[in-house]
């Protein structure tokens, strides 16, 4: 249920989830981020806790400086030692916690190989990274060996069926 909302809320371009801790609150942008507003201060505020914050760094107020600029210090010492790659897209940090190499920016929307960090048209068409294709092929063998394990069960059903019918047939016609 927390996964579904909060990937709707990713879906949603206007709305930022809310950085303080302990809060799932979002808040609304009042337009659609343009890339002339990508890295400038754009001022939000939760709807459930109240925080003021960057709806593009998550930061707090910054007006006078970029966003590359707005605690630039604290992110980075955090940043260390975490699993943060920037997407390819708008350059946005985004840190995996698990799951497919597959990745959505939650910033500009832009699905992109964890592996390889192309957009995943390049990674995919042009095969440059065939981790993507190599999971397909494996799930698609696990799927027809499924079905063909599912078939093979129902022929044995079958014969062991027919089997038991010329059984009873044979008993009766003794008796």
């Amino acid at each position: 249920m927390q996964y579904n909302r909060a990937r709707k809320i990713e879906e949603m371009p206007s709305l930022r989830f809310c950085p303080q801790p302990n809060c799932d609150g979002v808040a609304v942008l009042s337009h659609l981020v343009q890339a002339k507003d990508i890295g400038r201060y754009l001022r939000v505020q939760c709807t459930t806790s109240f925080h003021h914050f960057c709806a593009n760094c998550t930061s707090s107020p910054h007006e006078d400086k970029h966003c590359d600029q707005a605690g630039k210090k604290d992110y980075f010492d955090w940043k260390q030692g975490k699993n943060v790659k920037s997407c390819p897209g708008c350059g946005n940090h985004v840190e995996k916690f698990g799951g497919c190499r597959m990745m959505r920016c939650s910033h500009c929307r832009v699905e992109w190989c964890w592996e390889c960090a192309l957009p995943l048209e390049l990674c995919s068409s042009l095969e440059l990274c065939r981790h993507h294709s190599r999971d397909r092929v494996v799930s698609c063998v696990a799927i027809i060996l499924i079905l063909m394990l599912g078939a093979l069960l129902l022929f044995v059903i079958f014969v062991l069926k027919t089997l038991l019918v010329f059984a009873v047939k044979a008993l009766f016609s003794r008796i």
